[in-house]
């Protein structure tokens, strides 16, 4: 979590912006910048959250959270960096009489 943190306070710094109670805007320019540098949306979203934890624990309010445009640049980014779900490979009638050569299929005696 202290590197992201890191990171989000040295981009507040770099661009003379508020690290702390930032907006939606704020966390967004962020984002734009993450994406700018080259990061994969798994490590944006360890950004955004560990910036939340940080906030939620010191009892700071969450202002960009539930904002529209900030929901928006997170779904942009997810689509811009081509973000896919890992989709497993079907089961075929192949693989499915492969397995069945490992099993052992007799009966079971009761009170064994």
């Amino acid at each position: 979590m202290q590197p992201y943190l890191n990171s989000s306070l040295n981009f507040c710094h770099t661009f003379k912006l508020r690290p702390f109670l930032p907006d939606s805007v704020v966390v967004a320019r962020n984002v734009a910048y993450l994406i700018h540098a080259g990061h994969r949306f798994g490590r944006i979203q360890n950004h955004v959250s560990s910036v939340t934890h940080f906030h939620q624990l010191r009892g700071f309010p969450l202002g960009w959270d539930p904002d529209y445009v900030f929901k928006l640049t997170l779904r942009g980014a997810k689509r811009f960096l081509g973000v896919q779900a890992n989709r497993k490979q079907a089961m075929t009638p192949l693989m499915l009489h492969r397995l069945a050569s490992l099993f052992l299929f007799t009966k079971i005696k009761p009170g064994c």
